[in-house]
């Protein structure tokens, strides 16, 4: 499974977790709500400053969007960290 679909589950299990609709997040985050299904599906490649929306939506850590990532070694976590 390729690093958006890893990413999509993720924001989608924690949009599911606070009980958020899609409409909900997107209005949250300041998004369209075609764009939290793109997220949510991987379809496509998120710009970071979208997904920080998504994440303080979600209130969590931006870096949480990237742990499915993790065991393949993603260096992009550790970049974000150094920019938050």
């Amino acid at each position: 499974m390729d690093r958006e679909k890893k990413r999509g589950e993720i924001i989608r299990r924690l949009r599911e977790e606070r009980l958020l609709t899609r409409e909900a997040l997107a209005k949250e985050a300041g998004i369209a709500t075609s764009t939290v299904t793109y997220a949510e599906e991987g379809q496509t490649h998120i710009r970071f400053g979208t997904l920080r929306k998504i994440a303080r939506a979600l209130n969590v850590d931006p870096a949480a969007l990237f742990k499915a990532g993790a065991e393949e070694e993603d260096p992009l976590p550790k970049a974000l960290a150094r920019l938050i």
